[in-house]
């Protein structure tokens, strides 16, 4: 483009701006110099605005780039003998086996989702609940799109352990200002069983055992930043609304094959 076809397109947008913005801002005026002065006006409020709108956009891709993306497996975690494994081989096969308590991870590809004609695989973790194996578990966090925790509702001793696994879930750095905070359904299995605790009492001894952890191990734990490690609300007894990820809690019945909310809880996130 030439000098002088540059400037005859600057002469045009200015006449253009003279006739269809000034009018617009409450401008009138037949003065070359109040019209030239208008102008440069509008120019810096339209190069301020952009430079508005540009940062804003730059933060919110700072804020969404520096947080981790959220993995693509449910991952079934929870005491020993919490019904995992059991819920792990329903939803494979469509049947309850026989199980026993493991050192190893099943993994497999489950379609959950029946979706009809369209299949939609998704990887399933369970992972066993003996406390030698707990920082595999705390590894496995990252690959999981969403937390299926199941707690044997029957045994009120369970619950303890539930709630120290639960405590080192919330203070990993998963769940921490740039983790990838994975929602979390807390299951009460074992309601075909008689004695079995209904979820509000389990809610209670759960957010109970966690306060008093919450005490004893101090507000931040070592090698992490304090902010990304504090759990709960500071002066108030722990709730798990409190918790950094999103928690739910439902009754459920694997024996029974009474899975409805767990079903419904994978479909919602995937």
């Amino acid at each position: 483009m030439s000098v002088e076809q540059a400037m005859s397109l600057f002469h045009s947008a200015t006449e253009q701006v003279k006739v269809h913005v000034l009018p617009l801002v409450g401008i009138q005026s037949t003065d070359p110099l109040a019209d030239n002065a208008a102008l440069v006006v509008v120019f810096v409020l339209t190069v301020v605005a952009m430079w508005l709108v540009l940062q804003l956009l730059s933060g919110t891709s700072s804020s969404s780039s520096s947080r981790k993306r959220l993995g693509n497996s449910v991952l079934l975690l929870g005491p020993c003998d919490a019904g995992k494994t059991a819920l792990f081989f329903l939803w494979r096969n469509g049947s309850l086996i026989e199980t026993v308590s493991s050192l190893k991870a099943n993994t497999d590809t489950i379609d959950l989702l029946n979706r009809g004609d369209k299949s939609t695989p998704i990887e399933v973790i369970d992972y066993p609940g003996h406390g030698r194996l707990k920082d595999g578990a705390m590894q496995s966090l990252e690959k999981a799109r969403c937390i299926v925790y199941l707690v044997d509702a029957a045994n009120r001793q369970s619950l303890k352990t539930a709630a120290e696994s639960l405590y080192d879930i919330f203070t990993h750095p998963t769940m921490g200002v740039k983790g990838s905070k994975p929602p979390l359904l807390i299951a009460c299995n074992k309601q075909d069983v008689g004695g079995a605790r209904k979820k509000e009492g389990v809610v209670e001894d759960l957010e109970r055992e966690i306060e008093r952890l919450r005490q004893s191990r101090g507000v931040a734990l070592e090698g992490q930043d304090e902010a990304d490690s504090f759990l709960g609300i500071e002066g108030e007894p722990f709730k798990l609304e409190h918790a950094p990820c999103s928690v739910r809690v439902c009754e459920c019945a694997v024996a029974e094959e009474k899975i409805d909310e767990l079903n419904d809880f994978v479909a919602e996130n995937f």
